[in-house]
């Protein structure tokens, strides 16, 4: 498989007991139908001794499974991009007076080191503000750069599907993106950013290689935040 890193991406998904990894990139057919092509996509199901609820154990099958992939696929180029969910990672949606709250604002959890950050969704007055704030404990993500560089993996960035969802949605409406808009939409879903896409939002977007086979419900949000992951990666690069 011939891969252009400039356009492609790895696109790590992890779960409480799984890991997804695909390689995802921007079409090349013009005029493009769908703006982004799966080349290829796996999945590696860990045992609890490897991983449990995002925290790894043991990362040696973890690595092994991910040099498979690159190596297969010859992705050793391609930079890679981890998006975490799970009980580890934290995450809210709050009302706050200022778009950058602090951290007794989210009531973080206390007695670890966390890292943290925050998107503001929508900005209803000069005090008044709908804020996604999210958090994991520093020692996961140091696990996680640890991990990507066992396996020899460029990070471009670690985040939670929530915060890529929200900027995929954002993303995909492109100039006609309303934050009201999404505003309403998530108190109409008790603030759960997942139900923002509908199933069908797959056909839209991108494109899957005939020769993978995957399920595509089961698969749909590591899909999602495999196209999250390189949309961010483009708008990042268009930024400088």
């Amino acid at each position: 498989m011939a891969v252009d890193a400039s356009s492609t991406m790895l696109a790590i998904s992890v779960y409480p007991s799984r890991v997804t990894c695909s390689l995802i990139g921007h079409t090349s057919k013009r005029p493009a139908t769908l703006p982004y092509i799966l080349h290829a996509h796996s999945v590696y199901e860990c045992m609890q001794s490897e991983m449990h609820n995002v925290h790894i154990f043991n990362p040696t099958r973890i690595v092994n499974f991910l040099k498979e992939c690159i190596g297969s696929w010859g992705a050793t180029a391609v930079s890679g991009s981890i998006v975490l969910s799970g009980p580890a990672v934290y995450e809210t949606i709050i009302h706050s007076m200022d778009q950058a709250p602090s951290v007794s604002d989210a009531n973080f959890p206390t007695g670890v080191h966390w890292q943290w950050n925050y998107r503001n969704v929508c900005t209803f007055a000069p005090d008044k503000h709908l804020v996604y704030v999210a958090g994991m404990p520093r020692p996961i993500i140091m696990q996680y750069h640890l991990l990507m560089r066992s396996a020899g993996i460029s990070l471009a960035r670690i985040s939670t599907q929530q915060m890529s969802l929200l900027f995929l949605y954002k993303h995909l409406y492109g100039a006609i993106f309303r934050p009201i808009q999404l505003a309403e939409k998530l108190a109409q879903y008790n603030n759960q950013v997942e139900k923002l896409f509908n199933p069908d939002v797959l056909g839209r977007i991108i494109e899957i290689s005939s020769d993978i086979e995957l399920d595509r419900i089961v698969q749909f949000f590591p899909l999602l935040n495999a196209c999250a992951s390189l949309a961010s990666e483009r708008y990042v690069d268009e930024q400088h």
